[in-house]
């Protein structure tokens, strides 16, 4: 029992030991009774070839105060005492039936570390801040453009899935969809000098305040203004990565967490200022995608329950190429510093 490293308990065994033929024919059979007959047996079975020898000298003296088998010092007598019976009963070929005491034995986690996936709603609020710049000889025209152009709130709203991890990192994959709104504002006057006819030339009163008024063909000049007032657009569809690092506090989580994020499509509906400084309605001012842009951001939750998280984040967004086509004479990028709420399902 010794050897082969086997743990009992402190409570009383019913064993059953029963040896075959030995070398005088003889069979050799011994019995102890368990105090606790209602206690079930389970029986360990243990090769023929495997011979467990039962040393006085090597009982108890080498037991670790606390250890299992030092618990159970009363059961490993006992068996060793049956074995110092008879010299011939050293091979146990047969069973021995020990009744664990301890039902829960720890053992190692081949598992690995605990790993969750939770999926997020969110919706967002974005405060857009757009960055034009030309080549100096069209300084006059980006003046305009920049005066036409005023940034308004922007939306976003999306679905993430977060793997987080035991230590506290997590990655997140997400598609999001998201519009900038603008505002086009301009007013253009122009001025023309002409002659008409029948135009008021001269008033004449005299002293009785008789009046007589002098029609004929004058110049006058044409003051003529005109004003657009348009709400722009600029929608996109993305998927984005992000790495990040989360702690809990109680109820309360705080995060904080950046990446990339990949434009599949955008797509720009209003007015621009062309060349000629008038408004028109041109999508070739503008790619199709606008490729890749940074992510960075700082976020918090409250744990409802086990199973729901209601989340508040504060983050940026800034595209890394232009928006604007070849075409465009205006370089342009936007800059989005958002506010999201959301609801956190663990999967």
């Amino acid at each position: 029992i010794i050897s082969a490293g086997v743990a009992a308990t402190n409570s009383h065994i019913s064993s059953s030991i029963q040896n075959g033929n030995n070398d005088t024919g003889q069979s050799i059979s011994t019995t102890t009774t368990n105090k606790k007959d209602s206690e079930p047996n389970i029986s360990t079975h243990y090769p023929e070839d495997k011979r467990i020898a039962f040393d006085e000298d090597s009982s108890m003296s080498n037991f670790v105060p606390g250890s299992e088998i030092e618990n159970n010092r009363d059961y490993i007598n006992e068996v060793a005492f049956l074995g110092k019976l008879d010299p011939e009963l050293s091979l146990i070929n047969n069973s021995i039936a020990p009744q664990l005491k301890n039902k829960g034995i720890d053992c190692y986690d081949h598992s690995g570390k605990k790993m969750d996936l939770y999926l997020l709603g969110y919706t967002a609020l974005d405060y857009v801040s757009s960055s034009m710049t030309s080549l100096p000889e069209f300084k006059d025209y980006l003046e305009d453009r920049q005066s036409s152009q005023k940034q308004l709130l922007g939306y976003r709203a999306g679905f993430q899935l977060k793997y987080l991890t035991e230590s506290g990192l997590y990655l997140k994959a997400g598609i999001e969809y998201g519009a900038i709104r603008e505002r086009f504002e301009y007013r253009k006057t122009s001025e023309t000098d002409t002659i008409l006819p029948n135009q008021l030339i001269e008033i004449n009163i005299d002293l009785n305040g008789d009046t007589t008024l002098v029609y004929g063909n004058a110049p006058v000049k044409i003051i003529e203004m005109k004003n657009w007032k348009v709400a722009n657009s600029y929608t996109s569809i993305g998927t984005h990565m992000l790495a990040g690092y989360q702690i809990e506090k109680g109820h309360f989580v705080y995060g904080i967490e950046a990446g990339i994020q990949y434009n599949m499509r955008f797509k720009f509906d209003g007015l621009v200022l062309n060349e000629k400084l008038e408004p028109f309605n041109s999508t070739e001012y503008f790619k199709s995608n606008t490729s890749l842009s940074i992510m960075a951001g700082v976020n918090t939750g409250y744990k409802l329950n086990n199973n729901w998280t209601l989340t508040a984040s504060l983050d940026y967004r800034g595209n890394l190429e232009n928006i604007n086509s070849s075409q465009n004479l205006v370089d342009q990028k936007n800059n989005n510093l958002g506010l999201s709420v959301g609801l956190e399902l663990k999967i």
